[in-house]
């Protein structure tokens, strides 16, 4: 007589053999995703790198990692010079005539420290704004070498840097000039990370220290984290 229908053993092999590849595909999406991560990672480093020699091009120096008191755009750092070169020109018009109303681009800027852009911000991290922080900035999550550390201002961002190509020895493709690391994952020193710094007394984390990047028990004056260093690539 013949069979109709399977055994409960069959079904089961059939059950088995249908986790197994949901497994591998659910496996094979993550590492798919992980790469289009990082691949969008690295690509946020690259524009940042063409957007910072176009600035050299144009200006014949690299832009200072942030601005003193002193200058005219105190405090403003480099994530917001370069923006006319990743086509946010008129952003950066929008700045400067804030800057000409407000010098310590408390007030008027509300509305513009908020504005996250995408090349600042890596899609595995997520966090675009401090949440925790009134006025919610923005956040990066790409930082300026500013040298071996905060005292000696020997690397390419620092304070009221003016370094030009001359100045780099090694090259430009041998050269740190930015690196990710992304906000604190609580948000309770999300400020310190916000693309504009604080402008009225200059504190942030737009810039950083080899040293600093690499100790893994770090922490700043401020009172942030400075525990790890990525460079994609």
């Amino acid at each position: 007589m013949k069979r109709s229908g399977i055994t409960i053993l069959e079904l089961l092999v059939v059950i088995g053999i249908v986790s197994l590849l949901l497994a591998i595909s659910v496996v094979a999406v993550q590492k798919a995703r992980a790469a289009a991560t990082r691949a969008e990672c690295q690509n946020n480093l690259r524009q940042l790198g063409i957007a910072l020699t176009q600035y050299h091009d144009a200006r014949r120096q690299f832009p200072p990692g942030t601005g003193s008191a002193e200058t005219s755009f105190p405090f403003l750092n480099w994530h917001a010079r370069i923006l006319p070169f990743l086509e946010q020109g008129a952003f950066w018009g929008r700045i400067e005539r804030t800057y000409r109303w407000e010098r310590n681009f408390l007030v008027q800027s509300e509305s513009i420290r908020a504005v996250s852009f995408p090349f600042f911000v890596c899609p595995a991290g997520g966090r675009t704004n401090a949440d925790a922080i009134d006025n919610r900035p923005a956040l990066t999550y790409y930082l300026g070498v500013l040298g071996v550390n905060a005292t000696l201002n020997n690397g390419m961002l620092f304070m009221d840097s003016k370094v030009k190509v001359s100045d780099v020895p090694d090259g430009r493709s041998n050269t740190l000039f930015a690196g990710e690391r992304p906000p604190s994952p609580g948000g309770e020193y999300g400020w310190w990370y916000a693309g504009w710094g604080q402008n009225k007394d200059g504190a942030m984390e737009a810039v950083m220290g080899v040293q600093e990047f690499n100790r893994v028990q770090l922490i700043s004056q401020r009172g942030c984290q400075a525990a790890s260093f990525k460079v994609n690539g």
